[in-house]
Parts: C-alpha cells; structure tokens; sequence
C-alpha cells in the first residue's frame, strides 16, 4: 500500500463566494492531479455512503467495532494515518480533494460525495477534480457505493436521482455498465445480494422516480458476480466477516472492465455564476501577462542594433499576426507554443497564460451558451503593438545604414586621390582638394613662375599620402608628395 500524494484541505465557507480562495484551491488541486495514473478505480457514491471505509478495507488495515455516540457500532481501523484518510460515521463529508492510494498496483480514487455542495466551492472543486481524473485517465473501472439507508427512504427517490447523476456524468451506459461493480453499504445483516437485486428491481416497477432506469438498473442486477453487500455491524465478532467482505469486493471490481470513460459533470445554477466569475477573472489574469509579454518585447526591440536579429524577431511576429488573424481563441492557444519556443526569455509568463488558457477551455462548457465565446483580442492588442514598433524600429536602422553608406561613398570620392594640376595661360587646372577635416586651398599659383602650397588635405592623408607642394617651372604644376 503506497499514497501517492497528499490530500488538501477544503476549508467551509460561507454562502459568499470568495474568487481568490477558489482559484487556490484549484490551483492546489491541478498540483496534485498533474500526474494521474494510467488506470484508476473510481469510488463513487453519496456522502456518508463508506467510500473511505471501503479504501480501508482493501488496504487491510487493522479492524476494530467502536460505538456511535447513538450507541449504534461502527467500524473503524487502526493506523489510519498510513494512508491519511479521514471516515465519516455522521454522514458529513469527509473527502478533501480527492487521493489515489495505491493498493497492489492498483490505484483507487476516493472521489467527492455525490450532491455534496456544501458551498458553490465546493461543488466547483468536486466537479473539476472528478473530470480532470476521468479525463487525464487512459481506462477506469468504478465502484459504486449504495446506501441501503436512502435506497430504502422515500420509495427510492434519494437513489434515483443518484442513479441519474451517475449516468448523466457518463452517458454511454453500455460502457458504465460494463466498468462498475456495486457495494451496498449500511444495510442490516439479514440483506445478501438477491434480496438487493430484488428491492431493486421493486423500484422499477412500482415507482415513478424511475422511469427511464430500467435499462441500466436491469443490466447491474443481471450481473450478480459484481455486487458486494456490506452489513453493518452487530457485535465485535462481525470484524471476522470484514475479510470475506473484502474478497467480495475485489471480486466484484475483477469482474468489471477498465474503460475509457468520458465524464460529463453538471452543475448548479449558483455555481454556473460562480464559474463565469472565475472565467473573467482568468481573462483578467492573461490579459496582464501577455501584457508583461508585449512590454518586455518592446523593450529588447528598442536595444537591439543587429538587423538580422531584428528581422528575424518581425518573421516570429508576423507569423504569430498571420495564423491569429481569425481571432480565435483556439488559434491563440495553439501559437503560444511557437512564441514559447522563439522568445525563450520569456517563456515562464506566456507558460503561464498557456494554463490559464487551459483552465478556462475546461469551465467554458460550464457557461452559459450566450457566454461561451472568449474575446482574445485584448491579450493581443499588445503584441501588435509591440510588431509595429519593430517594424519601424527596422525601418529607422535601414534609413540610418543608407545614409551612413552613402556618407562613406563620397568621402572616398571626394577624399581620394589628389591629382596633377597643369597650369595653361595662367589658369590653375588643379582640383581642389577636400577630406573630412577641410579644404585644401591651393596658393601663390601667380604667373608661370609661382609656387603653389597644399594645404590640409585630409583626404589625401586618409589614403596614406600627404601633399607637400606644388611647384610650377615653366608653366606645369609639379605636386610632389610624401607618404604618411
């Protein structure tokens, strides 16, 4: 026997719905849900039904009768803390977020109290940890636990609307039938199974609370090989019938098949309210990350100076804009992945938008049709933002590479060699001269015997060369030079 996690609290509350508190506790909830086995056995059933009890039972923990404060025995077990499970004997519910407990390689789910909506939390809570475990489940079984007690009270009424939370949670019965093993809890100690498959069958006939089960209720009382019948307690001796119990038991579970079952949970008109409410607040929550996201691009976008990087960015962006362009909200889940893995710097905030995303895919089908439909355009109003700033941000580089470019070329034009000059009829047709730093003026150029002086000729220099002077014998100019 092996626990697998530990088990958190549900705290009561007031009739007040308080978001945060709700949001934590699921958020606690999906901590311990991350992992969920393969194959799993589902206990289900009405509070106070003996879910516990029977996870107890299988464990072999140690039996011992105490009474009731009525007076009535009850069975209890030793050493309970090994597998840190509480029993219920006054019909409140015990069952904190549900616990796998593994038992001889088999994993059992101790599963929420059907109709135990103590608060609208609480009933969120228990509809989300039952559907994530059915669904994160490749195959289950089900053990479903009666109380003999409500199947007896009002002609049945209390068990079939049980029987109707049952099929409505998973509606090919064909496979519900085929995967559950049943457990009849509480009853006295003259009830064996046919007497069961008979009572059960009375109802069918002689009540209307049932019509429309006779089909699943039949099929469960043909197959006898799965029902176990839990008595309770007469005198301390009937812990010796605890072990026959339990081989009746996983007998019953043996003969069941492991499904794969798809779960469907319903819930009340508050708690609808309650899950729009907590949907906003998700909208809410991602609006602020992908904010923090856009911001953060923007900010490398501005640093940035290589162009290559730049445009490599704007190609990530613009795919991102292309296969969003539909708005849907189903398109804005799938292209997270491809910023996560672009934008790596960043990849613990859009890892959390991506689960809140995934969480309000799970309670959208708990809304109300008229509010299904998720405006994604504000979680991304930012990005295109920050697209168009790179945009321009790549636009403002390429001006300034142009104009450097084009500065460069004329300074090695217009600062490059210097040439001979030839002085005819006294006119000098020696170019000036000019780099970076001025113009070199040419001087004393005076009749057919003057000297010309070069002065300052920067660009000349830059190529190595200086000019020295200009000299004119008999008419040409000799410009003579010196190297750097």
């Amino acid at each position: 026997m092996e626990q697998v996690y530990d088990d958190i609290e549900v705290h009561k509350e007031n009739n007040d719905l308080n978001i945060e508190e709700l949001k934590e506790m699921i958020d606690k909830a999906e901590e311990k849900l991350n992992s969920v086995p393969k194959q799993s056995v589902l206990l289900l059933g009405n509070t106070g039904s003996g879910k516990s009890t029977i996870i107890c039972l299988l464990a072999k923990l140690q039996i011992k009768i105490i009474s009731s404060s009525q007076g009535d025995l009850q069975i209890d077990f030793e050493e309970r803390e090994k597998i840190d499970i509480d029993i219920g004997h006054f019909f409140g519910s015990c069952t904190k977020i549900p616990i796998p407990i593994k038992i001889q390689n088999t994993f059992f789910w101790d599963i929420p109290g059907f109709r135990d909506n103590t608060s609208v939390s609480q009933e969120i809570i228990n509809m989300y940890c039952t559907k994530r475990i059915i669904d994160s489940s490749s195959e289950n079984k089900i053990v479903y636990l009666i109380n003999y007690h409500i199947l007896k009270a009002n002609k049945g009424e209390g068990f079939a609307e049980d029987i109707r939370q049952l099929m409505g949670m998973f509606p090919d019965t064909e496979k519900l039938i085929n995967s559950i093993s049943i457990v009849l809890t509480h009853a006295p100690s003259r009830v064996k199974t046919q007497e069961f498959i008979n009572i059960l069958k009375s109802l069918t006939k002689q009540n209307n609370y049932f019509n429309g089960l006779n089909d699943i209720i039949n099929g469960l009382c043909r197959k006898r090989n799965i029902i176990s019948v839990f008595r309770a307690p007469e005198n301390d001796s009937d812990k010796n019938y605890m072990n026959e119990l339990r081989r009746s038991i996983n007998v019953g579970i043996e003969n069941s098949c492991f499904n794969k079952m798809e779960a469907i949970n319903s819930l009340s008109p508050r708690a609808i309210e309650a899950v729009e409410c907590l949907i906003k607040c998700y909208e809410n929550e991602i609006k602020v990350k992908m904010d923090i996201f856009a911001d953060s691009l923007t900010a490398k976008f501005k640093s940035e100076t290589n162009l290559n990087d730049l445009a490599k960015n704007k190609s990530v962006l613009d795919k991102f804009a292309s296969d969003y362009n539909d708005r849907n909200f189903e398109t804005f889940i799938s292209s997270l992945p491809y910023l996560n893995k672009h934008f790596t710097d960043s990849r613990s905030i859009i890892n959390e938008a991506s689960n809140l995303t995934t969480k309000i895919i799970f309670f959208n089908s708990y809304r109300k049709r008229e509010n299904c439909q998720i405006n994604t355009n504000l979680w991304v109003s930012q990005i295109f933002m920050s697209l168009v700033e790179l945009t321009n941000r790549i636009q403002i580089i390429k001006a300034e590479q142009t104009i450097l470019k084009e500065k460069r070329k004329n300074n090695i034009i217009i600062g490059g060699l210097a040439a001979v000059g030839i002085i005819a009829g006294g006119v000098i047709l020696a170019p000036v001269v000019a780099g970076a730093a001025g113009v070199a003026g040419v001087a004393g150029a005076a009749g057919a015997t003057g000297m010309a002086e070069i002065v300052g000729a920067a660009g000349v220099t830059e190529l190595g060369l200086m000019a020295k002077s200009a000299i004119t014998i008999g008419g040409p100019i000799v410009i003579s030079y010196i190297r750097k």
